[in-house]
């Protein structure tokens, strides 16, 4: 089973975006799985795919030079892309994991 996901190919701009198919996840223990319903985009979602979060980044603006290797770097460590980010959804859950 597959669904539609924004996937975030790598760091940079918009171009990083990518409208695609992918294989629907199987909760874990302790995980539920939501069909999204609705979804914001908020500042933390763009300053990881422009590589803000980076220690030698420091300007998000319009027109910034993009991150170079050596910024490259997320909350611990390197963002794993391709990624599906978001954290302002919500929705109804249509799949259960053990214990929940």
């Amino acid at each position: 089973m597959t669904m539609q996901a924004v996937v975030t190919m790598g760091q940079g701009g918009y171009e990083q975006l990518a409208w695609r198919q992918v294989p629907r996840p199987r909760p874990g223990p302790g995980e539920v799985l939501l069909q999204v319903l609705a979804a914001g985009v908020n500042n933390t979602d763009i300053n990881t795919r422009v590589g803000w979060y980076g220690a030698a980044a420091q300007d998000t603006s319009a027109g910034a030079p993009p991150p170079t290797e050596a910024t490259l770097s997320g909350w611990q460590g390197a963002t794993p892309f391709p990624l599906i980010q978001g954290a302002d959804c919500c929705g109804r859950v249509v799949a259960r994991g053990a214990g929940v």
